[in-house]
């Protein structure tokens, strides 16, 4: 702390900071995400570890928080650090499922948006109560475009799924980040049902899914990840989805399978 101060008695900065600013924030990051985000623009994080490859977005995440960030020589900007924005707390209740999915950000609902079988949700807690749910997920990589499909079913009546096809986001796309999105889709869906559904905080639950990506299983089977590796983005929104569900109760068994079922 010294080397900050001109003089240790009278504790003067060498260079003032400048006025304090709550009303105005140039940048801001949301953590689910790992991105920055300032005028309008989405900045990326690179594979060394600073933000760049920007462009235009409609809006930010719901949890974006003002940032504070440096620029460096070499081309990019570094985030030093963020705090909780303090919003005003409303609360409101949605009438179905389709209307908390349509209320969610756009840059949020790419995995939720395109689904069939929204009113087989309740049937669908119903066997997630029972250890009677299964999810399948499978992604795919084709002229450069990462998309993937998943499906939510009670075992024991296949006729009440919840179904969705997604296109994959992201500057970089592959086979491999097409099943991960897939995962992370899929596990966000049973989210987005149980917390409308209201299932109880300490229900005991139990879900099984299937994913013939193998890599992505073995990649996401960890609590934690590397803000350097790959397709840090999904890897780190599966693992919070999971942690979530198991802060509800849930129990998410995953297994490799090899098509056909």
């Amino acid at each position: 702390m010294r080397e900050c101060f001109a003089e240790s008695l009278t504790a003067l900065l060498d260079t003032p900071l400048g006025a304090w600013s709550t009303n105005e924030h140039y940048w801001f990051y949301s953590p689910s995400l790992g991105k920055l985000y300032s005028h309008g623009r989405l900045y990326t994080r690179g594979t060394d570890g600073m933000y760049c490859y920007n462009v235009p977005v409609s809006d930010i995440p719901y949890d974006a928080q003002p940032a504070m960030v440096s620029w460096r020589r070499r081309g990019g900007y570094v985030c030093e650090g963020f705090r909780p924005y303090h919003k005003p707390v409303v609360l409101q209740e949605w009438s179905s499922l389709r209307d908390y999915i349509d209320s969610r950000p756009m840059s949020l609902r790419w995995n939720l948006q395109d689904c069939e079988g929204l009113e087989n949700a309740e049937a669908i807690v119903a066997a997630i109560t029972t250890g009677d749910c299964v999810i399948v997920s499978d992604g795919s990589f084709q002229a450069d475009l990462g998309t993937a499909a998943y499906i939510i079913v009670p075992s024991s009546d296949v006729s009440r799924r919840l179904k969705a096809v997604c296109v994959i986001p992201g500057r970089t796309q592959s086979a491999f980040r097409a099943e991960l999105g897939g995962i992370y889709a899929a596990l966000s869906m049973l989210l987005a049902v149980i917390s409308h559904m209201d299932f109880p905080v300490n229900g005991i639950g139990k879900v099984v899914m299937g994913c013939d990506g193998e890599s992505a299983l073995e990649r996401i089977k960890y609590a934690t990840y590397s803000a350097k590796g790959s397709h840090f983005d999904l890897v780190t929104g599966i693992i919070k989805c999971r942690q979530a569900l198991e802060d509800k109760g849930e129990t998410i068994q995953m297994q490799h399978c090899v098509w056909p079922l």
